[in-house]
């Protein structure tokens, strides 16, 4: 005869209580980020736009992944773009935003997990995440974080600090008028220093090219008109690819003699 086996109320109970619990679903979440990327001194410095952007941000929601990757950057340089890796991260880079025009801006729309014991019932949860920032001018930068479901969170300012410097050419336009008083004076030379020195004077060495002209309003309508259509100077690069440096105008005339103009942004 086989044997049977008898449940008293409360154990019949409890296994059925531990089987509906594994034959139902797991809850799902979302929740959506927007942050700003900024370089630490701008920001310290109180810069109109200190965003970075090109910023390469990675999200996951694996720690220890997370860290491993982190670990292969640190020892090799070596960036998590591998194929296989790329299904366990959410990556975006930060660039301007149209709205505001300001740089640094990444968003993240319907990140999204699921939990078996939600931590404020079966309509609210949180979840910890985990970003790596990179940049070539910044290295990489670890940050973690926890979020709440059916939010929009603000991340940031992530403050990032330059580790390297990378030397690239920019350029410019400069045109201007030579005037005696508010007459506009043909005849003039003029040359443009692109120069950091504070008080250039014309036999200096300039520290980059020297571009020279002399205007003789010849084939222009307007007398006492001169341009520099291609000035270049070489800075270190930032992620708005943009560049700021001092010029200085020399103007010489056999009435009015050599002056020195500047500095001009």
């Amino acid at each position: 005869m086989k044997p049977k086996i008898m449940l008293s109320a409360p154990a019949a109970l409890l296994i059925a209580a531990i089987l509906a619990l594994f034959s139902s679903c797991s809850v799902i979440f979302t929740s959506s980020l927007t942050g700003m990327i900024v370089d630490n001194d701008d920001y310290e410095n109180a810069a109109v736009d200190p965003g970075i952007n090109d910023v390469s941000v990675y999200l996951y929601m694996d720690e220890a992944k997370w860290q491993k990757d982190f670990d292969a950057y640190t020892a090799a340089a070596a960036l998590p773009e591998a194929s296989e890796k790329q299904n366990y991260y959410l990556k975006t880079l930060s660039n301007i935003n149209p709205a505001s025009g300001y740089n640094g801006v990444f968003s993240f729309d319907n990140v999204t997990w699921n939990a078996f014991f939600p931590k404020y019932g079966s309509k609210e949860d949180d979840q910890e995440i985990f970003f790596l920032y990179y940049h070539e001018n910044y290295g990489m930068t670890q940050e973690r974080m926890t979020i709440m479901s059916n939010s929009n969170v603000t991340v940031g300012p992530v403050l990032l600090t330059r580790t390297s410097d990378r030397i690239i050419r920019y350029g410019g336009q400069l045109t201007g008028m030579t005037l005696d008083g508010l007459t506009a004076t043909s005849g003039v030379e003029v040359k443009l220093y692109v120069d950091r020195d504070a008080a250039p004077v014309e036999t200096d060495t300039p520290d980059y090219a020297t571009y020279s002209t002399t205007d003789t309003s010849s084939g222009t309508a307007v007398s006492g008109v001169f341009g520099f259509l291609e000035v270049v100077w070489e800075d270190i690069m930032n992620a708005r690819r943009y560049s700021e440096i001092d010029c200085y105008i020399i103007t010489k005339h056999a009435s009015f003699g050599t002056k020195v103009h500047g500095p001009i942004k």
